[in-house]
Order: structure tokens, then C-alpha cells, then sequence
């Protein structure tokens, strides 16, 4: 099947479950497949009793369920993946921006294709490459990082770093604030983008930012999406 194709059955299972879920589904969802990266991007991402509890400062109400939601779906969206992309999901991560009514769902595959994939590319900006790498040592309170970028299409840069705890964020993560700890590294990674002047060395306007981060693998995966 062209990936084309692909792309748009996995949008249309994906908002199909979402509306099932919130009773409204995204108003867009755009899928890139990218090996190893399977990105589905939301707009118009917010149900009308989610906006109620936000407009009410209850925004963590509205991550627990999504993570609930997600949680659930898991298993039954990774056989829907592997079937439709004819590949293997080998994890599952997700990220919303409450803000903005958008959402992010990134799934790492294993796949046998062979043919020259038009996406990812490599980082061939410099400039924009140091500022990522500056942004990556203060985000990390280290000098070395350990860390790759690619373009997964036109708009969308993935940088995925290797990290380690601090003797604080290790104390943290002991006590089960792991939660907390993934709020606190998007928030210094937003910070970062407007602070290391990525904007300028793309060329573009920075309209979203989404952070995962997994304490199993010790990774964080940095997407910005620029406008076009």
C-alpha cells in the first residue's frame, strides 16, 4: 500500500477512536511516517467537558483521562499500526498542549521496508543544529548530550536526546513524581526554544512544542513544529 494511503487509514482510526472517547473528535490529524518514527499530529483537540474542567484550572483531570484513554487503546492501536503499516510498534508515547487544542502521538516501529524513504532527513542547518545543541546542555545541566535531529517532513523536527538523572530527579522519580518530573523538562525545553533563538536559525515561526520523555529508555523526544 503507498504510505499515502497508510497514512490516511491511520488518521481516520485515530480520530474515530478519539471521537468514540471525548464524543468530539480532532478537527485535523495529520500522520507522517518516517521510519523509525510514526507521528500523528491533532488540532482541534479539546471536548467540550475537557474545555470546561480547563476553563476551571483542572487541566491535570483532563491528562489523567487522556493518559487513562490512551492506556486502554494502547495494545488495540499498535495491532491497528501493524497491520496498516505492515511494520512492528515497539513503544508508544503521547503529549498534549492543552493551550493550543492540540495533541501529538509518536510510536516507534521496526519495519522491513526497503525502498530510499523520502523522510527523515538529516540536520544540514548549522546554525540551527547549535542552537539545539546549546538548548539540549541547559535543559540538562550538562556539557556533553548525547543527541539526534531529523526532519520528519516539511515542518516537523524530532531531536531525540539521551539524558541522566540528577541526584534530585533520581530522589524525585523514587518517590513517584515521574509525572511532575516530564512537566518540569517541557517546560525548560519551551523555555529553551524561545531562549536559544531557534526561530531565527530556522528561518520560521515555531508554532508548537511537544516533549515525551521516557524514563525507561532515559530519552527525551524534543518535536517542533514550524510553520510553512
Amino acid at each position: 500500500m503507498e504510505v499515502n494511503k497508510i497514512q490516511y487509514s491511520i488518521a481516520g482510526y485515530v480520530g474515530r477512536k478519539l471521537r468514540d472517547y471525548l464524543g468530539k473528535g480532532p478537527t485535523s490529524t495529520y500522520v507522517s511516517i518516517a521510519p523509525p518514527y510514526v507521528i500523528i499530529q491533532l488540532e482541534g483537540m479539546l471536548a467540550p467537558v475537557e474545555e470546561m474542567l480547563t476553563i476551571d484550572k483542572k487541566e491535570v483531570k483532563v491528562e489523567r483521562l487522556r493518559y487513562l484513554f490512551m492506556k486502554k487503546i494502547e495494545l488495540e492501536f499498535c495491532r491497528q499500526v501493524n497491520d496498516m503499516a505492515d511494520c512492528r510498534v515497539e513503544n508508544v508515547y503521547f503529549d498534549w498542549n492543552l493551550g493550543n487544542r492540540t495533541g501529538l502521538i509518536m510510536a516507534v516501529i521496526e519495519t522491513d521496508y526497503t525502498q530510499t524513504p523520502t523522510w527523515p532527513k538529516p540536520m544540514v542547518n548549522l546554525e540551527l543544529e547549535q542552537c539545539l545543541s546549546e538548548m539540549g546542555k541547559e535543559v540538562e545541566n550538562i556539557e556533553t548530550v548525547t543527541e539526534t535531529a531529523h526532519w520528519l517532513n516539511e515542518r516537523t523536527l524530532i531531536v531525540e536526546r539521551t539524558f541522566q538523572l540528577s541526584a534530585l530527579e533520581r530522589e524525585l522519580f523514587d518517590r513517584d513524581y515521574s509525572e511532575e518530573l516530564k512537566k518540569v523538562r517541557k517546560a525548560l525545553g519551551e523555555q529553551g526554544v524561545k531562549k536559544c533563538n531557534i526561530e531565527e536559525a530556522a528561518g520560521r515561526k515555531v508554532e508548537d512544542v511537544f516533549m515525551i520523555t521516557t524514563y525507561k529508555k532515559m530519552k527525551n523526544y524534543l518535536i517542533l513544529l514550524f510553520s510553512v
